[in-house]
């Protein structure tokens, strides 16, 4: 007889120990609405776990956690969709990750679903006895009781910690004049890395979205430098209308860094070859046309070679709220790589490396003055990529 029912009258960790005393292989699939979870069992140990929460996918949590950058994960997801490979593999082909790394966070994810399914008190379940994962998943080996005791843990301190918190749409920001409790907490890399998250521009919700520590260990850590004294509430989040004039400032901290590296690299070619660097300079145009037609699509160089990004920028803006920044900046990316294989090819290696060197430096001073945006955008690591 199928193991299947419904949450109300029993609860998950009885269902997981079950599964584990008996030492089953198979698929729990446990929905609640839209929300879906599926964790897969080998022997009654955890192997593989899938969740249809955008919070739990491998590129978001490779981006928050092990420190690839958006555009890595755009080009990875890129190349998977044209290879057919996994993203894992994809990202680790193109030395993003290593293959340790990718094992570790698979570990992180399959945790944080499990913790995160333990918390449902309604929905249905059911077991498919030995449904397991396709071949090419990359398989973890989780023991089934360690991550239930955990779970119930968790779940006995997130009671507390939801009632201590303000709501979500609240902004915190660092004391500047801590209380004399806060000299009692030492904070480990973990929670110094959520504690920079606290700009006064981010809510609780999307603090906990970008954290690298996950919703939990955020929660709690927020909850025990409020007791402390370490943060303060400052009220809801800004408005709308500041949350556009926010995204502006970005897009032209973005449309300037690039323009720091174009224009000298076109001012040495104009420089070095004279107007017949333009005609290579269409040749490059051609292929972003093809790959980004939304942002290239009606632009040409005019006779001097120079190509508006103010422009650009504006054709981005175009695109939806959640795709337009990381199509942009992968836009950008791929055309300032066509841009320094062109100095390369026309005035040669050794120029190319003093130019390169004038850029990065150029670029370090102008991104100092914007750590903001470096920071949430991967600026100052992506471009030291490309003028490698």
């Amino acid at each position: 007889m199928p193991l299947a029912g419904n949450l109300a009258t029993i609860s998950l960790p009885n269902i997981l120990q079950l599964l584990y005393s008996e030492r089953k292989s198979g698929t729990l699939v446990v929905k609640d609405g839209n929300s879906s979870r599926e964790i897969y069992l080998k022997g009654g140990v955890v192997i593989h776990a899938i969740s249809n929460d955008s919070a739990h996918r491998i590129g978001q949590l490779l981006v928050k956690r092990k420190g690839i950058t958006k555009s890595e994960l755009d080009r990875a997801i890129k190349a998977q969709k044209r290879t057919g490979q996994n993203l894992g593999d994809a990202l680790i082909e193109m030395r993003a990750i290593t293959r340790e790394q990718l094992q570790e966070i698979l570990k992180i994810q399959v945790e944080e679903i499990v913790y995160n399914v333990l918390n449902w008190e309604r929905g249905r379940f059911e077991f498919l006895e030995n449904k397991l994962p396709a071949a090419e998943f990359t398989l973890v080996s989780l023991n089934m009781m360690d991550l239930v005791m955990e779970g119930a843990r968790r779940l006995d301190e997130w009671e507390k910690i939801k009632a201590s918190l303000p709501s979500r749409d609240n902004v915190l920001v660092i004391e500047s004049q801590p209380s004399e409790k806060s000299d009692d907490i030492k904070l480990s890399a973990e929670e110094f890395s959520i504690l920079a998250l606290l700009d006064g521009a981010r809510n609780i919700e999307e603090i906990c979205s970008d954290s690298p520590a996950g919703e939990f260990v955020t929660c709690k850590t927020l909850h025990t430098l409020l007791e402390s004294g370490w943060i303060k509430v400052v009220g809801k989040k800004q408005t709308s209308a500041q949350a556009v004039s926010e995204e502006l400032r970005m897009l032209k901290v973005v449309k300037q860094c690039y323009e720091i590296c174009l224009s000298k690299i076109e001012s040495t070619l104009q420089l070095k070859v004279g107007p017949g660097w333009v005609r290579s300079r269409r040749h490059c145009l051609r292929r972003l046309v093809q790959d980004y037609p939304e942002l290239f699509g009606d632009l040409s160089p005019p006779e001097n070679g120079n190509l508006n990004l103010a422009r650009v920028v504006e054709q981005a803006r175009r695109l939806g709220p959640l795709v337009r920044m990381h199509e942009l900046l992968s836009a950008l990316d791929q055309l300032l790589l066509e841009e320094v294989r062109l100095l390369r090819d026309l005035v040669g290696s050794k120029i190319k490396e003093r130019v390169l060197y004038e850029i990065g430096k150029e670029v370090r001073n102008f991104l100092a003055l914007e750590r903001g945006a470096d920071e949430q955008l991967g600026l100052k690591r992506e471009l030291e990529r490309i003028l490698r």
